[in-house]
């Protein structure tokens, strides 16, 4: 399958997700693997992104923390979200349909990715309750 349909699906894992656990959800057509999610009376922005394998003879799965926008100049460029672009990014594993609800505070100091197993030790593995108590790093 390719990736842009393996993203997809993980945005509708999450989705799900948000929904069995009593959620609202929406996803802005104008942002590419964005779901907002409504906590009160905001809007919550999560970066769906897909859980992929590390490349070498790691065995271990980790999310991009980065962003590739695309320049017809110069081909492609990437950058890291910031808390200006979203509030959470979630990776999604969608072999074991694990889910990792990571504030942008958290993120600090990570320039490329972060591995599930540090995201996991740090409590971020299959955590929607954070969406609902509120800690968020936006306004």
């Amino acid at each position: 399958m390719n990736t842009i349909k393996l993203g997809k699906a993980a945005e509708l894992i999450f989705v799900a997700k948000c929904l069995l656990s009593g959620l609202s959800c929406y996803t802005p057509v104008s942002e590419d693997g964005r779901v907002d999610v409504v906590v009160g009376r905001a809007l919550v922005r999560c970066q769906v992104k897909l859980v992929a394998p590390y490349s070498g003879a790691s065995q271990s799965k980790g999310i991009s923390i980065r962003k590739v926008g695309v320049n017809s100049k110069t081909n492609t460029k990437s950058y890291s979200y910031t808390a200006k672009d979203v509030d959470y990014i979630v990776g999604v594993d969608i072999d074991s349909l694990d889910v990792y609800v990571v504030p942008m505070a958290a993120l600090e100091g990570y320039t490329r990715s972060v591995s599930c197993r540090a995201l996991a030790e740090l409590g971020y593995k299959n955590n929607l309750d954070i969406l609902q108590t509120g800690e968020y790093t936006g306004g």
